[in-house]
C-alpha cells in the first residue's frame, strides 16, 4: 500500500511538472510572437534602402545630414552610365537626360528636414540610386559677427593716433577672423540624423535608419522637442521618427559623415509621429502596354514586371522635347519613363510621365 501510495505521488508531481512547463512554453512563445510583430509593425515603415549599386551614381555635394540656413543649395555629381536622371525633393520631380556623366542643379529647401532622391537609369531600365538628408535651419537675426562689427566700429570712432588706431584696427579683424573661423568649422561639423527609434533608455536612445543603428546618448542638455514643446526623455515612444541635430567628430581630409560608428554628439532631437519628408517615388522605364480611361499599364524594360499606374488632374506629362502633352495624346508602345506615388488606397498615382518620342505637340 506504501508503494502503491510513493508511486501515486511520483506521477502526480510528474505530470504537474509536465503542466508547469507546457504552460511556460505556451507564454514564452506567445510573447516571442509579440515582440516579433511589434518589430515588424515599427520597422514597416523605414525609409526605402539605398540601392546596392549606389556608387554607379554619386554625390559629390551636399556631404549625407548637411545643416544649413540657405534656402537653395547647389548639388554636384556623377552618373557612370548613359541615362536619365530624376531627381526628386519635397515633391518637386524633374527628368532629364544626361548628355554628360558630371550633373549639377539646385535644390530649393524648406525649414526642417528635406530628402533629396536621386535615380539614375540606363538604357537597359535599370535602376541606380543615390539620396541625401538636408537640414534647413532657420536665420537667427542676432549674430555674433553684428556684435563684434558694432565694437570695431566704437574703437574706430576713438580719438587715438594713426599707429594706435592701425593696431587697433588689426586686433579687432584679427579677433573677428578667428570667431568666423570658429563658427565656419562649428558649421561644417554640425550633421544631421533621420531614424525611428527603437529602444529608450534613462539616457541614450537607438534610433534606426536605412545605415543601421545609432546609439545615442542623451545627456540634460540635450534638448527633446514634440509639437513645438519641450520633453523629457521618459516621454519619447518607441516608433517615433526622430530628427536628431548634432557634432560629428572631423576628419583632416573629407567632410564629417554620421554613420553608427562615428563619434556623434546630439545636441537637439525633434520628435515627429510620422516620418517627416516626402515618400521616395517608384521609377521606371518602360513601354505602355494599355490605356483604359486614366489607367496605364506598363511592362518595366529592366525585368519585364506589369506595374498599373492612374493619371489624375496633378499628374505632368512631357515629350522628349519636353513640351507638355495631355493625356489623350498618350499611346500604346510610347517608351516613357513614369514616376509615381502611392496614394491613401495604395494607388500608384503619376506625378510625371516624360514619352521618350517627339509627339509635335503644340503647347497649350
Amino acid at each position: 500500500m506504501q508503494k502503491e501510495t510513493l508511486i501515486a505521488i511520483f506521477i502526480g508531481l510528474s505530470l504537474g511538472l509536465l503542466m508547469t512547463f507546457a504552460i511556460y512554453q505556451y507564454r514564452q512563445t506567445k510573447q516571442e510572437k509579440k515582440i516579433i510583430e511589434t518589430e515588424e509593425t515599427i520597422t514597416e515603415n523605414h525609409i526605402s534602402p539605398t540601392p546596392v549599386n549606389e556608387n554607379m551614381l554619386t554625390f559629390e555635394i551636399p556631404v549625407d545630414g548637411l545643416v544649413t540656413t540657405k534656402d537653395k543649395l547647389e548639388t554636384k555629381g556623377q552618373f557612370k552610365t548613359k541615362g536619365y536622371l530624376v531627381e526628386s525633393i519635397n515633391d518637386q520631380i524633374k527628368i532629364s537626360q544626361l548628355s554628360q556623366h558630371n550633373f549639377s542643379f539646385t535644390l530649393p529647401l524648406k525649414i526642417g528636414p528635406n530628402i533629396a532622391y536621386l535615380v539614375g537609369l540606363d538604357s537597359d531600365g535599370k535602376i541606380y540610386g543615390n539620396k541625401r538628408l538636408i537640414v534647413r535651419q532657420p536665420i537667427i537675426a542676432t549674430t555674433p559677427e553684428a556684435t563684434t562689427g558694432a565694437k570695431l566700429a566704437d574703437h574706430l570712432s576713438v580719438d587715438a593716433s594713426g599707429e594706435s588706431k592701425l593696431a587697433t584696427t588689426a586686433a579687432i579683424l584679427q579677433r573677428i577672423n578667428k570667431k568666423l573661423a570658429q563658427k565656419k568649422l562649428a558649421q561644417i561639423k554640425k550633421r544631421a540624423i533621420l531614424g525611428q527609434i527603437k529602444r529608450v533608455t534613462e539616457e541614450s536612445v537607438s534610433l534606426e535608419n536605412d545605415q543601421g543603428t545609432f546609439i545615442l546618448a542623451i545627456g540634460p542638455d540635450v534638448k527633446l522637442i514634440k509639437l513645438k514643446k519641450s520633453i523629457k526623455i521618459n516621454q519619447l515612444v518607441v516608433g517615433d521618427w526622430a530628427l536628431v541635430i548634432g557634432e560629428v567628430e572631423q576628419k583632416e581630409t573629407t567632410l564629417p559623415v554620421v554613420t553608427p560608428s562615428s563619434k556623434f554628439k546630439p545636441l537637439s532631437m525633434t520628435i515627429y509621429h510620422q516620418l517627416p519628408i516626402a515618400e521616395k517615388p517608384m521609377v521606371m522605364i518602360g513601354s505602355i502596354q494599355k490605356i483604359r480611361g486614366n489607367q496605364l499599364t506598363i511592362k518595366n524594360r529592366a525585368d519585364n514586371e506589369i506595374k498599373t499606374v492612374r493619371l489624375d488632374k496633378q499628374s505632368i506629362i512631357r515629350d522628349i522635347k519636353n513640351d507638355r502633352l495631355k493625356s489623350r495624346n498618350l499611346e500604346t508602345d510610347f517608351n516613357a519613363i513614369v514616376v509615381a506615388k502611392n496614394n491613401k488606397e495604395k494607388q500608384l498615382i503619376v506625378k510625371r510621365l516624360k514619352v521618350l518620342v517627339d509627339i509635335h505637340q503644340e503647347k497649350p
